[in-house]
């Protein structure tokens, strides 16, 4: 035992370790303590690794043994920054836009048109509540499409999910080329009025 450190052990500890181990640099571990990790939980087989709640019993905030977090009060806060999560590394951060954090920039090359081809479905989810009904798109019809830049892949290259902030960048590119055949058609059509007005 390090000096100054301090350990609790519980009676259902398997191996008789410690339960709850503070070091005497601050370093705070449940069942395991690591050298470069200030606060680590190991869970034991219980269904939640961590709860927090308030004084009345009222569920905060908890992280499942399979890794989901529940969140139960999220306060609205406006348009910020919207989270992104790096499912390879587990990551969690915001998309940025700035140049300074961009290299081999390039215009994007895609057959844009094909966005029109989605159609949009209603559904349930799986071991959902019955009666929630979502709208949206499917993944795996969106790659099908040939539209791989706008879907979301798993660790095992299947389709996840879709993009659909992206869907704006083609959605944009179809309303331009739009906007140039209505720019196109309106000229044609003032051409033929300006023809008919003059005398014969």
């Amino acid at each position: 035992m390090v000096a100054d450190e301090l350990r609790l052990a519980g009676d259902d500890n398997p191996g008789g370790g410690a339960d709850l181990t503070i070091t005497s640099d601050g370093r705070v571990g449940h069942r395991t303590v690591y050298s470069n990790v200030n606060f680590n939980i190991t869970n034991a087989g219980y269904t939640y690794a961590l709860s927090i709640e308030r004084s009345d019993g009222t569920n905060l905030f908890q992280v499942i043994d399979d890794g989901r977090l529940y969140a139960y009060f999220i306060r609205n806060i406006g348009d910020y920054r919207n989270m992104q999560w790096n499912q390879s590394t587990g990551e969690v951060g915001w998309d940025t836009s700035s140049r300074r954090y961009k290299e081999n920039i390039a215009p994007l090359e895609d057959d844009f048109l094909k966005i029109l081809y989605l159609e949009p479905k209603t559904y349930t989810r799986l071991g959902g509540e019955p009666d929630r009904w979502e709208i949206g798109y499917i993944a795996e019809e969106v790659h099908d499409l040939g539209l791989t830049r706008l879907v979301e892949y798993d660790l095992e290259g299947r389709p996840d999910g879709v993009n659909y902030e992206k869907m704006v960048l083609y959605l944009n590119e179809v309303i331009k080329r739009q906007q140039d055949r209505i720019a196109e058609l309106e000229k044609r059509i003032e051409q033929l009025e300006n023809s008919r007005r003059q005398p014969q």
